[in-house]
């Protein structure tokens, strides 16, 4: 089994802080996209505006990670958990997805991502939400947007127990 590279810290690879780093080029780039079912097929849509933007911020695509068919708040991600080992292991400097809900789906996991990635010196940057973590102001933006996404999940886990129990009430098939 081969090693693993040693972790590099952000003030060996520059000892700039990270949001001044964004606004130049150079930076090692991971692309993430995620689709909740296999029916869809947006991974590569998603996949070619992280390019865009990647391309237009100068930045370096170093890995292309996706998980189709699989919703967010699993944590068994194959994609998503080698996504946090390349930044923990310090060979990425920046995440992008084209919108938040693609990586974290619950407050609870956006907060504890937020943390890990700022303790990591890695920066998560959106292709539709314009937030940039490395700021309070920006920080303040990613957890309303994970709020968000924890109340459209919540909505949806409601819509689909309301329709299994009318399911049920008219004696039909649930699928359980």
């Amino acid at each position: 089994m081969p090693s693993k590279q040693p972790r590099i810290t952000p003030l060996q690879r520059d000892d700039r802080p990270i949001g001044a780093l964004l606004r130049e080029g150079g930076l090692d780039v991971a692309a993430y996209a995620r689709t909740s079912t296999p029916q869809q097929k947006s991974c590569g849509a998603q996949l070619d505006l992280c390019r865009r933007l990647i391309t237009e911020r100068k930045w370096n695509l170093r890995f292309q990670l996706k998980d189709e068919g699989l919703k967010g708040s699993q944590d068994d991600r194959p994609g998503y958990t080698r996504l946090l080992e390349l930044a923990e292991d310090g060979r990425i400097r920046v995440i992008v997805c084209w919108k938040l809900d693609r990586a974290c789906r619950s407050l609870r996991e956006a907060s504890s991502l937020q943390e890990r990635l700022t303790k990591w010196g890695v920066a998560i940057v959106s292709v539709t939400e314009p937030f940039d973590t490395t700021t309070s102001m920006g920080r303040y933006f990613l957890g309303s947007l994970a709020n968000a996404a924890q109340l459209e999940l919540d909505i949806l886990k409601e819509r689909a127990q309301l329709g299994h129990e009318r399911r049920v009430l008219e004696g039909r098939w649930t699928g359980a």
